[in-house]
């Protein structure tokens, strides 16, 4: 149980809003609730503000957008399915992970990425998909 549960007005506890967790914010957020502490919880974590602005607004949300653009897997996504296109301010992230890498040069950029190819390199798997890949489009 929360100490927030046991009290008549929890937003005048000096601990208000200050420990929450992202899914839980998250939850709250879903349910209807915009207070800022919520929304900034939720933007401070890669997987909560993807699955924020993908499920709940169904569209881009700048204050989420550095948390996902930290994470390979949630950047990669948030540029397939919510931008539907290229995003420079993820693409660092994204280009050091290999598998994102070669998924954004090919269902993103559609074509060579000289940024990612040091990483899809590295791994025998992709760095075969890649060049598959780039045969297919020559």
């Amino acid at each position: 149980m929360k100490l927030h549960d046991l009290v008549d007005d929890p937003s005048k506890l000096a601990t208000y809003g200050k420990f929450i967790s992202p899914e839980e914010a998250y939850e709250r957020l879903r349910q209807g609730d915009k207070a800022p502490y919520l929304i900034k919880a939720v933007a401070s974590d890669p997987h909560w503000a993807y699955h924020y602005a993908y499920g709940v607004i169904k569209g881009r949300w700048p204050e989420g957008e550095k948390a996902i653009a930290s994470d390979p897997y949630y950047a990669y996504y948030y540029a397939y399915g919510i931008i539907n296109g290229r995003w420079p301010e993820a693409e660092k992230a994204i280009a050091n992970d290999p598998n994102y890498a070669y998924s954004y040069a090919r269902h993103i950029i559609n074509g060579r990425w000289p940024e990612g190819e040091k990483a899809i390199a590295s791994d025998p798997y992709y760095a075969n998909l890649y060049q598959e890949f780039l045969k297919e489009i020559e």
